[in-house]
Formats: structure tokens, sequence, C-alpha cells
């Protein structure tokens, strides 16, 4: 059936690929987000990091600036 495949696929999907994000993450009160910072740069340049660092900070950049409009 549709849905015993769909489960096997993600079963697969599980086992080859990892899912570390949380299951959940309790808001703030003051309903501020936290920012996980991870080293230099934080967690978006982690995630962008490209063996071309020039490549990496223009992505950074059209980020940020698509986040600050």
């Amino acid at each position: 059936t549709k849905q015993a495949a769909k489960q096997a696929s993600g079963a697969m999907a599980d086992r080859h690929f990892v899912n570390d994000m949380p299951d959940f993450v309790e808001e703030r009160e003051d309903g501020e987000q936290e920012e996980a910072k991870t080293g230099e740069g934080g967690s978006l340049k982690r995630l962008l990091f490209l063996p071309y660092d020039k490549a990496s900070l223009k992505f950074l950049q059209a980020g940020v600036e698509i986040k600050d409009k």
C-alpha cells in the first residue's frame, strides 16, 4: 500500500540521514528566539559552508539581506 511504502521510505531516510533537530523547542517568555551559535559565524554560516569561502560569504550576505527585508 501507499502508506507502507511511505513508512519504509521514511525509515530508510532516518537510517541514512539522522535528524539532529530537536522534536520540540520551548518558547521563551519574552518571545525572542535564541540563535544557536556554533563557533565563528554562527549556525547559518556553518550550514552554508562550502570549500569556496567567497561563495559561502556571498550566500551568507544574501541570506542576511533577505532576512532583514
